[in-house]
Formats: C-alpha cells, structure tokens, sequence
C-alpha cells in the first residue's frame, strides 16, 4: 500500500490528501493538487483499480460542484448545493442515477440544487444534515429533500442542528408547536386560524369580537 519512511525500519500509510506513485513500496507521499482529493484504489500491473481499497495510492477529482476542505481529506458541494447518497437518488428524480457522471457515482453522492426552503447557504450541506430556512418545516420521512412552507411567518424558525431545535423547530416563545408548528403549547390557544396567543389574551381577544 502508498506509504513513505517514517523512521530507520520503519513505514507507514501516506495520510489522506496524500498520495504515492510507489505503492507497496517506500516513497515520498506528495500532496494532491489542487481540484482533486484522497482516493482509495489499488496499485497493480501499473494500471489503477478501484476494486480493491488501499489508502495513500492516487487522487482523483471531486464530483461536480464539489471541492476538496482544506486538507484535501473529503469533497464538499459548493454553496447553494447538497450532497445526496446514492441511495436517495431514486427520490430526487427516477430517471436521476442515468444523468450522474462517473466521478459521482464513484464517490457515491451527488451535488444537487438546493430543495426551496433548504438552508445552503454555506458550502458543506448534506443531505443528512440540511436543515430548513425560517418558515419552513422539514418533509414527514425525514429525507430534508423537501421542506414546507408554514402557515405564518414567525411560526417555525428553521435554523441549526441542536437538539432543542430538533425537538421543537418551531417558535416556542410565541406558543407554537407539532407538526408544521401547527399546535399550541400547553398554556396558549387558538388565535385566528393559525395564530396561538396566551390564554388569557386569546380569551381577552374572543370576548372583545364576540362583544
């Protein structure tokens, strides 16, 4: 396998965003270019084979609309982009699998526009990991490949990964809650068709119109 002296006696692998001409032998580990990252394939009869998964022994390019971080280590989809896993091709689009190159299909994702109401705003989304805008709430399946919009600005309020977000992606602090933050939180009631308000100002509010 690539590797490179690391001490008298001794080798080791050549370390991701690192590469050897030389696999299975000593040598230098050379830095992959700019546009390419790590790959892992064989060295055999002097021809590159991917079928066999040897660390350190050539870089291949990023698929489309993905660039390598900043140790060449992975490939990441540009801004306003996601990655999608193989796997979940068939929900993008059936016919999806026919158009990807074989760069895509080799590191098994695909960049993709962003969904309408997903947060790509930074390079680096995934899909696992897309989270939605304010006043968008994430598809029942848990796919992030759609997201809905809310019934009232201000109800969801979309954002980051934690765990409070994850439990209540909605805006507590104005009485929202479930599924496309279209409950009240215990202590709140209705308020127009949409709108929770606290109870005694939802009440306030009903006897004022009935009077």
């Amino acid at each position: 396998k690539g590797s490179h002296k690391k001490g008298p006696g001794e080798c080791t692998t050549c370390p991701a965003g690192r590469y050897t001409t030389q696999p299975n032998a000593l040598s230098e580990c050379l830095e992959c270019d700019n546009g390419l990252t790590v790959s892992f394939g064989a060295h055999m009869s002097g021809n590159y084979s991917e079928a066999a998964l040897v660390p350190g022994s050539f870089c291949r390019a990023c698929p489309t609309r993905a660039t390598p971080n900043a140790a060449s280590t992975e490939c990441l989809c540009d801004a306003d982009r996601f990655s999608v896993e193989q796997s979940y091709w068939p929900l993008v689009d059936p016919a999806f699998a026919d158009a990807t190159t074989t760069s895509e299909r080799s590191f098994g994702f695909a960049c993709v526009a962003c969904v309408a109401g997903g947060d790509c705003t930074t390079s680096g989304q995934s899909r696992a990991t897309l989270q939605p805008l304010p006043d968008f709430f994430p598809s029942a399946d848990g796919s992030n490949l759609a997201f809905y919009p809310c019934a009232l600005q201000g109800m969801c309020i979309g954002g980051n990964a934690t765990a409070a977000v994850a439990a209540n992606p909605c805006n507590a602090a104005l009485g929202y809650s479930g599924r496309m933050c279209s409950q009240c939180l215990a202590g709140y009631a209705r308020s127009g068709q949409h709108g929770c308000a606290p109870c005694d100002a939802a009440s306030n509010s009903s006897w004022a119109f009935v009077g």
